[in-house]
């Protein structure tokens, strides 16, 4: 309740909490919430985002329980599902009497106050011997615990047991029947077998082998994927051909070769390599080398003839490409193999040989993107793919990246289409190939020369680029496209196009019908049984959930609405649609998870979605007097049909009028989409405008009151009111301004604060208040001072700066000057007498400190102000210091620890601290020295606490600190 002092852990405040869990083994009416947040029924990824979400205010203990119950309700509804762990503060629990299931349905209302008794008592005991195993340590030599004390616990409740041998082992330390030190020696020994099973399997990577330890690092492998493989109940040949390991592995087909028309039969195809289509003069020299430096950079050169993939030095050697192109090819190829840092002699990724200007930003690009679009990042160091999250942490993709190429400008279409003449991505390029039946590869099927689309004129190209039509099934369901990209979709096969275009051409088929067909015959193509697994998206536009409160209420909303609508956070998002898509999420478990967003969203105060329904366009407000909520709906209320058909058809009006403002473009002159087309219907949907103004000018433009020319005017003339307000608005940093843009990059404001700042509904003081911002601007307190008993006065204490109570022998000088090296890591030097704040050098002017540690306070401060790069002359952070030996490790990790103890880490190019996410992206943090921080040893406690004379880490010794009523340090 005292504002000010270090937020406490929100761990403390969840292991206090408790919830009732009806189903499955944590079932009881009093069940800690930490200990379902850690049990099983929650992935690691979930859990840290519930963590984050709840240890920020934004989600609510109330809001947080249901979240929990309903993955627990859908973990138990899934056939065969376990948890993977159980209960982690109850320990095991006995199953019921025969024939009762988990669930409640078969208790009786009645049941008696002696079970639940018993039911208390079995979990204080389980609670006992949790605090015992927890206690107590253990050291292994082997494995993801070498050479650090581990608690018991944490061994048993990790993936080198299954549920079923942690039980056990339980239930006999719980009946006495496994004393503690045999049960250590069980551990020990299950760890050793466990890793010299492990040691003997290794995987087939693009380059060499890949360890199953750094396949599960990576996120590919699961603990009970490498678990069953440790134990041999899945060979190392069925986790091969998993799809989620295959993917990482081997990627997915590139463009292989091509299919050619052949000259002495009408009707067959010519299967030939690119280099071979190139020699023939079937394809440009240049366009062949983009597409075969495609095929180097994602990892073989192919043969299609013999479906053969080869390393460049082995298509050379077999004749599949010249000798010629052989250097321009290994240059690809070093996407796979890494290239060589020349400052550091490193191996490093594309994405960084980038960075660092080694390769042509537009040639990388093509490069990256093939990878991409082919399976994945490749990293060159363990020699495979990566998931996205873990390329971003490796500093081999980043946020401006992934928008460069989430929106091509035509100087990022780098691959040449031989039959349209047009330039284009690689993954545009890859959808328009069909594939080889006989190899599985992806094949570019070339238009003979009296092809009709050859024939076309441009008006007609035109007409057919600006229709657009929305296919309701397949791949491409819901979404507008092109009439035209859609005629080369690969389910068009080439007869069906020439046949098309043939008529088109002749003006026996307008461009309408042609539209109408061709999204018939994908349809059709998707009834049949063989078609490729469709994006799960499709199947989430096709299904519809009852929404009872918001923006979105109604009977039958398209789940997809629901996921893209503001109340799902991006991240929330990809995981939910790759659970679903995976199938490890079924139907109407997302559509619980989505109802229980919607509902916090709701109920916190103030809050809204950044968006409405995205699908469904504005809804007018119901009754005077009917809220959001369904408690004032009577049962019988909108039963009829009328008003369902009359929901129905302003639904379809919305859908046309999107589609619409889909397929106009815009362009603008500032802000984020400044130099590219977008479309109205981005502009409507970003944060420039308010929902209420959003809702307004969609309302007339329904009504046929606002012209599309009009509302184009209005949005152009809101961008450019709205950019130069934004213009004249900047926030004090660390050491110099930082403008609202880079907070918005950074995550920090919001496009609904963005917005109001703009609009002048918020100042920049009031913004500048708020915690989400203030901590990442100015940070928390560090520990800024000392306080003394006074000697002439009992009771009263003393009030002095670090510096003071080192010369007065208060503080030994090296605790002394650690923490005034983490007072400048952290932003400045404090005077808590005087309550400033100062950088090293006004210190020393002030006398706040002495000039004998000057040059030492100024090093620590580089962690503010950035640190030189001595090869390339950047600015680079403390961590990329520490990359780079510029730094000592135990000093780098003493002053990133106060950072992060104190609000975040510091992004010295733009002056301000950073959420982790965003530390990720930027490579001022990664996942090792995450683990470091996690888990502190006695080599990383850095500092010393004068009155217990232990080592302790910052935030513990700042947990120890008191608040200065007078000053808030």
């Amino acid at each position: 309740a005292e504002a000010g002092s270090p937020r406490p852990d929100p761990r403390e405040a969840l292991r206090a909490a408790t919830m009732e869990v009806k189903v499955g083994r944590l079932r009881g009416r009093a069940v800690p919430v930490w200990d379902v947040l850690a049990s099983g029924y929650v992935s690691g990824a979930a859990r840290e985002e519930l963590l984050a979400e709840f240890g920020s205010g934004t989600l609510a203990l109330p809001a947080l329980t249901r979240r929990l119950t309903a993955m627990i309700e859908e973990a138990e509804e899934a056939p065969g599902a376990r948890p993977q762990l159980q209960d982690a503060s109850r320990g095991p629990r006995e199953p019921g009497p025969a024939g009762r299931g988990d669930g409640d349905s078969g208790r009786s209302q009645a049941e008696g106050e002696g079970e639940a008794e018993a039911e208390e008592a079995a979990a204080a005991a389980a609670r006992r011997q949790e605090q015992t195993l927890r206690g107590a340590t253990m050291e292994v030599q082997r494995g993801q615990f070498q050479g650090r004390p581990v608690s018991v616990w944490d061994v048993l409740f990790s993936s080198y047991l299954s549920e079923a041998r942690r039980d056990e082992l339980l239930a006999r330390h719980a009946a006495g029947a496994l004393g503690l030190p045999d049960l250590v020696a069980v551990l020990t020994r299950l760890i050793e077998e466990t890793e010299e099973r492990l040691s003997k399997v290794s995987f087939r990577g693009l380059r060499r082998q890949v360890s199953a330890s750094e396949l599960h690092t990576s996120g590919i492998l699961g603990p009970e994927t490498l678990r069953d493989l440790a134990q041999g109940t899945k060979t190392l040949q069925e986790v091969t051909e998993m799809d989620s390991v295959k993917r990482y592995l081997e990627g997915t087909s590139c463009i292989a070769g091509v299919l050619v028309p052949a000259k002495d039969e009408p009707g067959r195809q010519e299967k030939m390599s690119i280099y071979q289509a190139m020699w023939k003069g079937v394809l440009r020299p240049g366009t062949a080398l983009v597409l075969l430096e495609a095929q180097a950079a994602t990892g073989f050169v192919v043969d299609p003839v013999r479906n053969l993939r080869l390393s460049v030095e082995e298509a050379v050697a077999a004749g599949v490409v010249g000798g010629e192109i052989q250097e321009k090819l290994l240059s690809a190829e070093r996407a796979v193999t890494g290239y060589t840092d020349p400052y550091t002699g490193q191996q490093i990724s594309l994405f960084q040989a980038m960075q660092k200007d080694l390769i042509v930003r537009e040639h990388g690009i093509r490069l990256l993107e093939a990878q991409i679009a082919t399976g994945g990042v490749i990293d060159p160091v363990h020699s495979h793919r990566v998931p996205v999250d873990v390329a971003y942490r490796r500093g081999y993709f980043d946020e401006e990246m992934n928008r460069v190429l989430a929106d091509p400008s035509d100087d990022t279409k780098g691959f040449f289409d031989p039959n349209t003449h047009e330039n284009l991505t690689y993954v545009q390029l890859l959808r328009r190939c069909v594939r080889d039946p006989d190899t599985g590869l992806y094949m570019l099927q070339l238009a003979g020369r009296g092809s009709a689309v050859h024939q076309l004129s441009e008006e007609l190209r035109c007409a057919l680029r600006d229709a657009r039509v929305t296919p309701g099934s397949g791949a491409l369901q819901g979404q507008s496209v092109s009439v035209w990209e859609l005629l080369f979709y690969r389910e068009v096969s080439e007869d069906r196009r020439q046949e098309l275009l043939s008529r088109y051409r002749a003006g026996t088929l307008t461009v309408e019908e042609l539209g109408a067909t061709l999204t018939s015959l994908l349809a059709q193509d998707q009834a049949e049984a063989g078609s490729p697994r469709p994006d799960p998206r499709e199947a989430l536009r096709a299904a519809t959930m009852e929404v009872k409160v918001g923006r979105l209420r109604g009977r039958a909303v398209p789940v997809w609405d629901v996921l893209a609508s503001g109340y799902v956070s991006g991240a929330a998002r990809e995981e939910l649609l790759a659970e679903f898509g995976s199938g490890t999420l079924a139907l109407p478990a997302l559509t619980r998870r989505l109802t229980a967003m919607i509902e916090e969203a709701e109920e916190a105060p103030g809050a809204r979605p950044q968006l409405q329904d995205a699908s469904r366009g504005p809804r007018e407000p119901g009754p005077a007097g009917r809220g959001d909520g369904d408690s004032g709906r009577s049962q019988a209320e909108g039963e009829g049909e009328a008003e369902a058909e009359a929901e129905e058809a302003a639904a379809a009006a919305a859908r046309r009028q999107e589609q619409t403002l889909r397929g106009a473009t815009m362009e603008v002159q500032r802000g984020q989409f400044q130099g590219r087309p977008v479309s109205v219907w981005d502009v409507l949907f970003s944060s420039y405008l308010s929902e209420a103004r959003r809702d307004e000018l969609l309302a007339r433009h329904a009504a046929g009151a606002l012209g599309l020319p009009d509302l184009v005017a209005v949005l152009t003339r809101v961008i450019e009111e709205t950019e130069e307000r934004l213009s004249k608005v900047s926030f004090r940093g660390l050491r110099r301004q930082v403008s609202a843009s880079e907070l918005h990059t950074s995550g920090i404001l919001g496009p609904e604060t963005l917005r109001d700042l703009a609009q002048g509904t918020k100042t920049l003081q009031e913004v500048t208040e708020m915690d989400s911002v203030k901590r990442y601007l100015e940070g928390t307190s560090c520990i800024a001072g000392v306080l003394v008993p006074a000697k002439d006065e009992p009771g009263r204490q003393e009030k002095m700066s670090i510096y003071q109570a080192m010369w007065k022998g208060v503080l030994r000088p090296g605790t002394a000057l650690v923490l005034l090296e983490a007072q400048a890591a952290t932003g400045f030097v404090v005077d808590p007498v005087r309550n400033l704040r100062l950088s090293v050098e006004e210190a020393v002017a002030a006398g706040v400190v002495g000039g004998e540690i000057q040059e030492k306070l100024l090093s620590a401060e580089r962690a503010v102000t950035g640190y030189t790069d001595p090869y390339t002359g950047q600015q680079i952070s403390l961590f990329q210091a520490m990359q780079k030996d510029l730094i000592v490790r135990e000093h780098g990790i003493r002053l990133l620890e106060a950072q992060i103890a104190t609000g975040g880490v510091i992004d010295p190019v733009h002056s301000h601290r950073v959420p982790v996410d965003v530390a990720y992206r930027r490579g001022y943090f990664d996942e090792e020295m995450n683990r470091v921080l996690a888990d502190p040893s006695d080599d990383t406690k850095g500092f010393f606490d004068p009155n217990t004379h232990e080592n302790l880490t910052y935030l513990q010794l700042l947990q120890r600190a008191t608040l200065d009523p007078e000053t808030g340090l």
